[in-house]
């Protein structure tokens, strides 16, 4: 079975990120891992994903050295997410519900 690699980018979204945290750990597919990646936002939305990911590991988190937008941060998660030739990548937006769903054939 393909095991998902669910990517988070994300930037001053402390209003949504709760909803999104529950609602990707709500899924009845347990088979994933999600990697959210700060883009230096200036909020509270990294101290209320740690809180909402403490004790799953299926969650890593990740902040960005410097600010890259939102592709910069996407290619940052897909690189730390080290997906296999089977694994499918999930980029979720802060705004759209899914902005891309690829199977990776042969790696990156």
């Amino acid at each position: 079975m393909n095991h998902i690699k669910i990517i988070v980018p994300f930037y001053n979204v402390e209003k949504w990120i709760t909803y999104n945290i529950r609602s990707i750990k709500a899924q009845k597919y347990k088979n994933f891992e999600c990697i959210l990646v700060s883009d230096q936002g200036t909020d509270n939305t990294v101290s209320i994903i740690k809180k909402e990911i403490k004790g799953d590991d299926r969650f890593k988190l990740f902040i960005n050295e410097e600010k890259t937008g939102a592709l910069g941060s996407t290619n940052y998660g897909i690189n730390k997410a080290q997906p296999e030739d089977e694994d499918i990548i999930v980029v979720l937006g802060h705004v759209s519900i899914m902005l891309l769903l690829v199977q990776i054939q042969g790696g990156l």
